[in-house]
This record gives C-alpha cells, sequence and structure tokens, in this order.
C-alpha cells in the first residue's frame, strides 16, 4: 500500500492585483493640478527624448519596485504612470508587490498621446562614453556618481562627485543650479532616475550618460580608485 503524501501549504505570497483606470489628458492634468506625481516607466533614452513635464524616471527594463520605493516623492502625494501601451498590467503587478498604492491610474493612450495633442514636453540631453570623453576636455563640467559607494570606490572619474542614488533627495541642495552637470553609473538606468529627479527640483543643466561604465576607458576618460571624495 502506497503511503499518502500530504501536500504542504503553499508559502508564497499572493499578490492582488488590481486594475487602474486610463485618464483622459483632462483628467491627467486636473491630478496634477491637484499635487499628484507622474511616474514615467519607459526606458531612459524614450524618456529623455521627451516626457510630462516633472516626472520622475523610473524603467520597467531595470530593478522598477526598489527604486520606485526610493526615489518617487512626495510619499503621500498620488501617483500618475505612464509607459508604453500593452505594459500596464505589469506595472501594477510590480508595485502591487512592494505594496505601492499610491498608484490612481494611466495616461490613456500613453506619452504618444500626450505629444500627439501638443502638450508641454520636457527632456533631458543624454551622451555616449565616447562623447562623455570628449566633452571632459572642456572647462566647467560637474561630474556626478549616483553609483553605490563599493562601486565608486572600486573605480570612478578623476573628480567625479559622489551623490548615490538611494540619497539623492537628501543631496539636491548640494547640487548648484549654475552646475552642468553630467551624470553617470554603470549603464545609464540610476543616472536617468536621479536627472529626473533633479530636473523635477528645478535643474536644468542636466547631461546623462548613456552607456556601460567599462567603455569611459576606452573613451580617454580618467578614471581612479579610492575612498569617496565627496560622500553623502
Amino acid at each position: 500500500m502506497k503511503k499518502e503524501t500530504k501536500k504542504r501549504p503553499s508559502t508564497a505570497k499572493t499578490v492582488v492585483v488590481q486594475e487602474l483606470p486610463l485618464y483622459t489628458i483632462k483628467e491627467f492634468k486636473k491630478e496634477l493640478d491637484k499635487g499628484a506625481v507622474v511616474l514615467d516607466t519607459r526606458p531612459a533614452q524614450l524618456f529623455a527624448r521627451g516626457h510630462v513635464p516633472g516626472s520622475i524616471n523610473v524603467g520597467l527594463d531595470g530593478p522598477f519596485a526598489y527604486w520606485v520605493a526610493a526615489v518617487v516623492r512626495p510619499y503621500d502625494a498620488p501617483v500618475l504612470l505612464v509607459c508604453p501601451k500593452g505594459e500596464e498590467k505589469e506595472v501594477v503587478k510590480r508595485l502591487a508587490r512592494i505594496g505601492f498604492s499610491k498608484a490612481i491610474g494611466f495616461l490613456k493612450g500613453g506619452f504618444e498621446n500626450w505629444k500627439s495633442r501638443h502638450q508641454d514636453i520636457a527632456t533631458i540631453s543624454t551622451i555616449s562614453p565616447m562623447g562623455f570623453g570628449a566633452e571632459l576636455k572642456e572647462p566647467g563640467i560637474t561630474c556626478i556618481d549616483v553609483r553605490r559607494s563599493d562601486e565608486y570606490i572600486d573605480e570612478h572619474v578623476e573628480d567625479a562627485l559622489f551623490y548615490p542614488l538611494s540619497l539623492i533627495h537628501n543631496n539636491l541642495k548640494r547640487v548648484s543650479p549654475s552646475w552642468n552637470c553630467y551624470l553617470y553609473d554603470s549603464t545609464g538606468y540610476r543616472a536617468m532616475v536621479a536627472a529626473s529627479v533633479l530636473k523635477r527640483a528645478g535643474y536644468d543643466r542636466l547631461t546623462v550618460v548613456l552607456g556601460h561604465f567599462q567603455e569611459f576607458k576606452k573613451a580617454n576618460v580618467v578614471c581612479k580608485n579610492g575612498i569617496c571624495s565627496y560622500a553623502a
């Protein structure tokens, strides 16, 4: 006689995914006027080319939920979402996993609808590692490294300031509006998140290096290792 094996109860946490409404541009702008924050989940390159003014960019193509929890402020503000068509369910699912309940809805038709209706658009400059190497030869550039401390200590651009993305809100007052800031990390993902936070806070002279840190040396960018020169 075969011995029956009892099934153990599943310990997997059930994620309740709630559908969110689609807002027309008129409804979307009304919520903005009331203090809502826009979270744009598109890739960094697309966000840079154009976005709803004041948006925070945390791309779905990276550690999305982690950085949403870390950088979306104010804490108590409702959040409006902008994402590519067809990714709405995935966005809501990932937010639900961290208990993020401030999202109130999506922009109907996404950013393309916003753009086609001739609404105000903001942009952020980007540059390749090769272009970055050439620009560094010019005076008046402030490099900001937004990586973790261990990454910075291992190797960083010479004279770069260390303002980790995890503490970006703490460091806003340390960034002068007059600086011509070039932000970088290991790929450009975190740098764009940081740039979007700075842009929302009123900083305009921002350029994000989009490309792998390993490519910096090929572009003749001088790097060194050592302790954080201006840690938060």
